[in-house]
């Protein structure tokens, strides 16, 4: 799943909105994780990701990848 709506407040309603409906290998790209004006959609991902097994990668260019199962 590929989230790019520049709001924290919507990137969290996406990601609650279709976390049950992806399976354990799926992934998630957030486009909007690494540049500066979108830190509050960073700290709302980070807080997202504590409860939730897999693996978070920021990536050079601004954008993020979320392995939901990294088992």
């Amino acid at each position: 799943m590929y989230i790019d709506v520049n709001f924290s407040t919507v990137t969290m309603e996406t990601l609650n909105f279709f976390e049950g409906k992806l399976n354990k290998k799926s992934l998630i790209v957030f486009d909007d994780f690494g540049w500066p004006s979108y830190e509050t959609t960073r700290i709302a991902i980070k807080k997202w990701r504590t409860s939730r097994n897999g693996k978070l990668w920021p990536l050079p260019k601004g954008q993020a990848i979320y392995f939901i199962d990294n088992d």
